[in-house]
C-alpha cells in the first residue's frame, strides 16, 4: 500500500558537500601602516557532477487471470518475501492477487482472492503459510499455498499496515487509523493500544528485545514502544522531511527512514534523539533495506538507489525533541473467522524478456539507478544467494542486477585488487593494466585513437557503487595504468574483475599484474591476460583448478559470469570424492569468490583437490589463486577444460634447483588407470654456451578420476629451466607449481600449466604470439623460451617493439627437433621498463610452444606468462 494519501512536487536536490574553510589574512607586521586587505568571498565547494552508473534489468511482465478477468496492475505492496524454495512471493492490492514466482523464473502462480480485498503485505511463517494484510476489507487473511485456503480474521480497527511477529508469536500490528494492534491468533483476538497525539502509522521495525518503532507518515512522528507498551516515546520530525514511510535498523545501529515526499532518507539515533537528514537526487524513496553497509532504496519513479553513510554528507543534522505518553488499551475484541475458501489459481508460464542495459547517476556516496523509467517500485528483496535485486512494479515483477556483457569482444580480468595484506595493511595491493591499440588501419587506410572504459565488479556484489576509469591509447602503441583500481578508479581497498570495452574492440589487447611490496623491496604476485568471452565456459562445459598441493597454502576460486548461467560448482578430493556440491544461478556482469574456497563450502583445506565447474546454461569465466599467508605472494591458477587432454603434455617454463621445489599435479579424467612418464628438455640458451639436455625424471600410475601430486625437483640442485613432458596412455590434465624461499619468511609462489601442440596458447604457422609488458632492466628481468612439438628444426622470428611503437630490433631463432631454447626477453643489451615482443613462426612449421619468464630480481618471484596469440 502506499505510505501516503497526498503528494507534493519538489526540485530535484543533489548532494552537496559542506561549505571549504578559509584562512584569514595575516595582521600587518608591528610599526608598518595597514594596508586594507578586501575581505575574501567565501567559494562553496561544488556539487560533484553526477557520474554514470552502469546495471543490468529485467522487467518480467505478466498476463491476467483468464478465468477471473481479473488484469494485474501494480505490485504495490510493502514487501516481497522468499521462500526455501528460492520463490519470490508478493501481494498486490490493486488486483486483489497473491503471487508466486519461482526460483527459476519460468511460472507465474497466482491466487485471487475477493474483490476490494486489497492484500498489501505478506509475512512468511515457518510452516510455509503467510500472513496477509488486507487494506480492502480491514482484514488478516491467514493463507496455505498447499490447498488454496485463506482463513479470515476481521480486524475491528482501521487498516492494518503490515504484522511484524514477536517473540511470544503474537503479531505487532500498526493502523493507519493510528493505533496499535496486538493480534493473537491463538485465541483469535486484537487486541488495541492507544497513543495520544499518534494517527498514521507506518511500517514498524522490531529490535531484538521486542522494542518497537514506527513512524507517523502524516503528522510527523517517530514513536517507540517498549514490549509491555507501558509507555511510549514519541520524536517530533521537522517539518521539512514528509511522510516518513518506512523505518528499519541497519548495519551501522541506526534507524533509517524513508522520507517519502520531502526525497530523503533520514539517520536517527534514539539514544542521542539526532536526526540526520540525507537529501536524494530525484526520487521519491519508499522500501528500504540494508545491503552491504549501504542503504538501499526504492522510489516512485523506477529507481533504486543505494546511500553510503560513510561517504555521503547529511544536508541536515537535528536532534529531536522528544515527549512521552502513557498507551491506553482502546479495547480487545475477538477476531471472528470470516470464512474459509479455495481461491482461485492460475498458473502462466513466463518467456525471459532479456537483459537490457540502464544507467543510474552517482555522486559520492549516492547512486540512483533508472531500471524501470517513471514507473513506480515500491518493495524489493535483495538476494545475495542469486546476486539479483528483485521489486515489484507495473505489471509484473522485476529485476535489477550488475551490468549485462556489451560486445562479445569485451575484455575482461579476472581478478583486480587495491586492498592490503590481512597480515600487513601497510603493504597494499596494486593492479598494473597495461593497453595496446593495434592499429589497424580502416577501409580508408586511417588508424585510430583508441578510447578504453574499465569498470569493476566488485567481488560479490550486485549493483550501487562501480570504481570506473578511461584511458586513450594511440594506434599501435601501449600505455601502462601502474594502479587501476586504487588510483586511476579512485576505490581503495577494493576487490573485483575488471571489464574492458573500447571503442575499438577488433584492436584492444590487455595485460595485467597484481602485486603487493615485499619487505625487502621488489614485489610479489601474478600476471594475466585479459580475456573475452571465448574463453569462457559454455552450456554444457566442465571445467576445473587444482587447488594447492600445500594445505597451509590458501586456495581462491570463483566465477566472472559473462553471460547469465546456472550451474554447479563442486570440490573433489584427490582420490575422487566429490565432497560438495552447490548450484548457482548468477546474472551476468555477477563476480564472486571464496577466500578461501574451502572456508567458504566449510571444508578442510584438500591438498589438490579440484575445484570444478559445471555450466548448464550461459557462460562463466573461473579464476583462482593460490596465497602465501606469510609472505603475501600469490600465483594464479589456470582453468582446465577438456580441450585441456592430452596424452602428451608439456610444462614450460618449468624451474628446478637453486632453492626452488616444483610440484606437478597430474589428473586423470578417464576410466582406466593412466600410466604416466616424466622428463625434462633442459633449455638451450641462444646466447651462451650449452646446457647439460635432461632426460627421465620418474613414473606415476594415477587411478581414474583421480589426481597424483609429484615433487619431481629438489631445491638444493644446480638450478635448470626447461620443458617437462609428461606421456599418458590415456589423456590426461596437468599443473605445475614452483616455490622458493623468501628471506623476509615464507615463500615466492608461481604456477605453470601443462599444454601441447593443439592449444589455444601454441602459435601456429600463420599466427603470431604477442607479449606484453616485456620488462629487461635492474628491478625485472625476462626471458623466452621457445618449445619445439616436432621432430623438424622450425624457425621463430622475434620482433621487438617499444611501447610507443617504434621498432626495436628482430631476430630469427632455429629451435632444433624437439628442442627447447631460451633467449633474454628484449634486444641483447638493452634495457626496457615496458615493451612487446611479436613471435611469429615461419612457415610451414609444427606449433610452438612460447613462454615469457618475467621474474622479480629482488625477490625471484616469477610470471609464467602464455601469449595472446592472433593472425599474423
Amino acid at each position: 500500500m502506499r505510505a501516503v494519501t497526498h503528494m507534493t512536487s519538489l526540485s530535484c536536490r543533489s548532494l552537496r558537500f559542506a561549505i571549504a574553510a578559509f584562512a584569514l589574512a595575516a595582521l600587518p607586521a608591528l610599526g608598518q601602516t595597514p594596508t586594507p586587505t578586501p575581505t575574501p568571498t567565501p567559494t562553496p565547494t561544488p556539487t560533484p557532477t553526477p557520474q554514470a552508473v552502469p546495471a543490468g534489468a529485467e522487467i518480467w511482465t505478466f498476463a491476467g487471470v483468464p478465468s477471473t478477468g481479473v488484469a494485474i496492475g501494480n505490485f504495490d505492496g510493502a514487501n516481497l518475501v522468499k521462500d526455501s524454495a528460492g520463490n519470490i512471493w508478493g501481494v498486490a492490492a490493486s488486483d486483489d492477487s497473491i503471487s508466486r514466482w519461482s526460483a527459476d523464473r519460468t511460472t507465474l502462480s497466482r491466487w485471487v482472492m475477493t474483490q476490494y480485498s486489497a492484500p498489501s503485505s505478506l509475512f512468511p511463517d515457518t510452516d510455509g503459510t503467510f500472513w496477509i494484510t488486507e487494506l480492502g476489507g480491514f482484514k488478516i487473511a491467514h493463507f496455505d499455498p498447499v490447498s488454496g485456503n485463506v482463513t479470515e480474521y476481521t480486524d475491528g480497527a482501521r487498516r492494518p499496515t503490515i504484522l511484524v511477529k514477536r517473540p511470544d508469536g503474537k503479531f505487532w500490528m500498526p493502523e493507519t487509523g493510528g493505533l496499535l494492534a496486538v493480534f493473537d491468533p491463538s485465541v483469535p483476538s486484537f487486541t488495541y493500544y492507544e497513543t495520544l497525539d499518534v494517527f498514521y502509522l507506518s511500517y514498524p521495525w522490531q529490535d531484538a528485545d521486542g522494542t518497537l518503532f514506527s513512524a507517523d507518515f502524516i503528522d510527523g512522528f517517530i514513536v517507540s514502544w517498549p514490549p509491555d507498551v507501558s509507555a511510549a516515546t514519541i520524536w517530533t520530525i521537522p517539518s521539512t522531511s514528509l511522510s516518513p514511510s518506512k523505518i528499519v535498523r541497519l548495519e551501522d545501529g541506526k534507524l533509517w527512514i524513508s522520507f517519502f515526499d520531502s526525497s530523503e532518507l533520514g539517520r536517527f539515533d534514539e539514544k542521542t534523539g539526532t536526526l540526520d537528514v540525507f537529501s536524494l537526487l530525484t526520487s521519491q524513496p519508499y522500501d528500504i533495506h540494508n545491503y552491504r553497509g549501504l542503504v538501499a532504496f526504492t522510489d516512485e519513479i523506477g529507481r533504486v538507489g543505494f546511500l553510503d553513510p560513510a561517504v555521503a554528507i547529511p544536508t541536515s543534522s537535528t536532534v529531536l525533541t522528544s515527549t512521552t505518553a502513557t498507551p491506553t488499551i482502546q479495547s480487545t475484541l475477538a477476531a471472528p473467522i470470516v470464512t474459509t475458501t479455495l481461491l482461485v489459481n492460475d498458473t502462466q508460464t513466463l518467456t525471459f524478456p532479456g537483459d537490457v542495459a540502464v544507467v543510474g547517476s552517482a555522486v559520492p556516496g549516492l547512486s540512483e539507478i533508472l531500471v524501470n523509467n517513471l514507473v513506480a517500485i515500491w518493495s524489493m528483496l535483495i538476494d545475495e544467494a542469486r546476486g539479483r535485486i528483485f521489486f515489484g512494479t507495473v505489471g509484473g515483477f522485476g529485476i535489477l542486477e550488475p551490468p549485462p556483457k556489451v560486445d562479445p569482444a569485451e575484455l575482461y580480468l579476472r581478478a583486480a585488487s587495491s586492498r592490503p595484506l590481512p597480515s600487513d595493511p601497510s603493504r597494499v595491493s596494486r593492479t598494473q593494466v597495461v593497453t595496446w591499440n593495434r592499429g589497424t588501419p580502416d577501409a580508408s587506410n586511417v588508424t585510430h585513437t583508441l578510447t578504453s572504459n574499465e569498470t569493476l565488479l566488485p567481488d560479490g556484489w550486485i549493483t550501487g557503487f562501480f570504481g570506473a576509469a578511461t584511458t586513450t591509447v594511440l594506434p599501435g602503441t601501449m600505455v601502462s595504468q601502474d594502479d587501476i583500481v586504487g588510483t586511476d578508479m579512485g576505490t581503495p581497498n577494493a576487490l573485483g574483475g575488471v571489464r574492458i570495452y573500447t571503442d575499438q574492440m577488433a584492436d584492444t589487447f590487455a595485460w595485467s599484474r597484481t602485486s603487493v611490496p615485499a619487505p625487502g623491496g621488489g614485489t610479489l604476485g601474478y600476471a594475466a591476460n585479459a580475456v573475452t568471452g571465448a574463453f569462457a565456459l559454455g552450456t554444457g562445459d566442465t571445467g576445473f583448478l587444482f587447488a594447492s598441493p600445500d594445505p597451509s597454502r590458501q586456495t581462491i576460486a570463483g566465477l566472472l559470469v559473462t553471460e547469465p548461467s546456472t550451474g554447479t560448482i563442486s570440490i573433489i578430493d584427490a582420490s575422487g570424492v566429490t565432497k560438495v556440491t552447490y548450484a548457482y544461478d548468477w546474472p551476468g556482469g555477477y563476480r564472486v569468490q571464496g577466500t578461501s574456497i574451502f572456508d567458504a563450502f566449510a571444508l578442510p583445506p584438500l591438498p589438490s583437490a579440484r575445484i570444478s565447474c559445471t555450466v548448464a546454461s550461459g557462460h562463466v569465466l573461473m579464476f583462482g589463486s593460490v596465497w602465501d599467508a606469510t609472505s603475501g605472494d600469490s600465483a594464479g591458477l589456470d582453468t582446465i577444460g577438456p580441450s585441456s587432454y592430452a596424452t602428451g603434455l608439456q610444462i614450460a617454463g618449468y624451474t628446478s634447483g637453486g632453492g626452488v621445489r616444483p610440484t606437478v599435479q597430474i589428473f586423470n579424467p578417464g576410466t582406466s588407470v593412466a600410466n604416466v612418464s616424466v622428463s625434462l628438455r633442459v633449455a638451450q640458451p641462444v646466447y651462451g654456451p650449452a646446457t647439460l639436455p635432461g632426460g627421465a625424471l620418474t613414473s606415476v600410475v594415477v587411478p581414474p578420476g583421480a589426481v597424483a601430486t609429484l615433487d619431481v625437483g629438489n631445491p638444493s640442485d644446480a638450478a635448470v629451466t626447461g620443458t617437462l613432458d609428461l606421456f599418458s596412455d590415456v589423456q590426461i590434465a596437468a599443473a605445475a607449481t614452483f616455490l622458493a624461499p623468501l628471506a623476509s619468511g615464507g615463500n615466492v609462489v608461481y604456477t605453470a600449466p601443462a599444454t601441447f601442440f593443439a592449444s589455444p596458447s601454441a602459435v601456429p604457422t600463420g599466427s603470431r604470439g604477442i607479449f606484453l609488458a616485456a620488462t629487461q632492466n635492474g628491478a625485472v628481468s625476462s626471458t623466452l623460451q621457445f618449445t619445439s612439438t616436432s621432430p623438424n628444426p622450425g624457425n621463430v622470428t622475434v620482433n621487438f617493439t617499444a611501447k610507443d611503437g617504434t621498432a626495436i630490433s628482430s631476430s630469427i631463432v632455429t629451435v632444433p627437433p624437439w628442442g627447447v631454447v631460451s633467449l633474454p626477453g628484449w634486444s641483447p643489451g638493452a634495457a626496457i621498463d615496458l615493451g612487446r615482443i611479436d613471435v611469429v613462426p615461419a612457415d610451414g612449421t609444427t606449433p610452438f610452444l612460447v613462454v615469457l619468464v618475467r621474474q622479480d630480481n629482488q625477490t625471484r618471484d616469477v610470471d609464467v606468462q602464455l601469449p595472446v596469440v592472433i593472425p599474423k
